[in-house]
């Protein structure tokens, strides 16, 4: 390398055969970092040696030949772009690599994040076949019996520890939940009944936890596979601790999942199901971006709300055909056409109304004897065969005047006689 150097980056050529060598898929070209061990920190190696989450930020100067390396683990709090992005490769909890490009040069970051730890709370049965389950996936398992021995396993494995609670009794669980969300653990889950899980609440939130890390904690705890047998528990619990820490949120999708089949009454459609997390998803991006913790909160429908839904689909449907036919009447008279001014209908009288029309006809002489009926026709003299006036018809019909000139009544037919 030189003196005054402990870096030097080189490019090889990787050809067919060597590639199927190597077990790569294909060949090609690549550069390489060629370091000087005196310059990677001697704290690194430990780490490494005892399975500790660890990551390597190494930064080279603008020749390429200084390389300057520094430790970052897991619970360290991130002081630039560089030790971030060594954080978020350790919590993905798969060995990565990355390269940053700054002003000062290019930044390497390689993390070796350490295997899940899980800390069992409590005793049993399941406890036991738990802790094989985690040693069939090579992951590290702990059974504690206490809280405090649960607080030393959390802090001692605090990069890598994943608590799963079985214990119910209060002394234990309410403390021990306290100190996987104080300590940040990624994954925090407890087994109990709805009557359980509420005590915990209750004695959480009286402890002074917040409800957004209550939120965190996953109960009922595994995912949904149909499990029976406490082995089968036991799968769906370390399932569900795998999907968190590789950022699926194992956890939510079967809540998603659940809240669908109680209210379609059977099995979950599968895109309704990945629409769900999607959309759960894109709300905790937003919150990312603007700096704020957003959640978006399910409600499991059953049928109760399902009859809900529809009686208010129907009552918007009925409201708003309401209002189309109000709305199309409205349109409708509006393109009638506008009454007739009363200057345009002289004949009218004055003001224009036809309720004060009178018909102007020429006076009639009624003959002293009255007029017949089949000679009234036309005369106006509202059914009076010697007047002429309504108010004299009028007295006529009160006094039972009965004219003289009248034709006499008609026998019935038959020849029978009136009573």
């Amino acid at each position: 390398m030189g003196p005054g150097r402990n870096a030097r980056v080189c490019e090889v050529s990787v050809g067919a055969d060597e590639a199927v060598e190597a077990r790569l898929t294909c060949g090609g070209q690549a550069e390489i970092l060629l370091q000087s061990l005196a310059s990677v920190p001697a704290r690194w190696w430990e780490l490494l040696e005892e399975g500790a989450g660890v990551a390597l930020v190494t930064r080279l100067g603008e020749a390429a030949d200084q390389a300057a390396s520094e430790v970052v683990r897991a619970v360290d709090a991130p002081g630039n772009d560089a030790e971030r992005r060594a954080g978020e490769l350790l919590a993905s909890r798969r060995p990565g690599r990355d390269a940053l490009y700054g002003g000062s040069g290019l930044v390497l970051v390689e993390a070796y994040p350490s295997a899940p730890h899980v800390v069992i709370g409590g005793g049993g049965e399941l406890a036991g076949i738990i802790a094989r389950q985690a040693a069939l996936l090579e992951w590290g398992a702990e059974i504690v019996g206490s809280a405090a021995e649960a607080e030393k396993a959390l802090t001692d494995h605090r990069d890598a520890a994943c608590l799963v609670l079985l214990s119910h009794e209060p002394d234990f669980d309410v403390p021990t939940l306290r100190t996987g969300r104080a300590l940040g653990i990624p994954y925090v889950g407890a087994l109990g009944s709805r009557r359980t899980t509420a005590r915990r609440r209750a004695g959480l939130l009286a402890a002074g936890v917040s409800g957004a890390r209550l939120r965190a904690v996953h109960g009922p705890i595994g995912l949904d596979l149909g499990a029976r047998t406490p082995a089968e528990t036991a799968l769906a619990i370390c399932a569900e601790i795998l999907g968190v820490l590789g950022g699926r949120d194992a956890g939510a999708g079967r809540r998603r999942a659940a809240g669908l089949r109680r209210a379609t009454g059977g099995k979950a459609p599968v895109g309704a199901v990945a629409s769900a997390v999607a959309v759960e998803h894109f709300v905790a991006e937003c919150g990312k971006i603007i700096g704020m913790e957003m959640t978006l909160t399910y409600i499991a429908a059953d049928t109760t709300l399902t009859d809900i839904a529809w009686f208010l689909v129907v009552g918007l449907a009925v409201v708003g055909f309401l209002l189309g036919g109000f709305w199309l009447g409205k349109r409708v008279r509006a393109q009638e056409p506008a009454p007739p001014a009363p200057e345009s209908q002289p004949h009218l009288p004055d003001g224009g109304a036809v309720y004060e029309v009178r018909e102007e006809r020429e006076p009639v002489e009624i003959p002293e004897g009255g007029l017949r009926p089949h000679e009234m026709q036309g005369y106006g003299n509202f059914g009076s065969t010697s007047a002429s006036h309504q108010e004299d018809v009028r007295a006529e019909r009160e006094s039972g005047y009965e004219h003289p000139g009248s034709p006499p009544e008609q026998p019935p037919v038959g020849g029978a006689k009136p009573v």
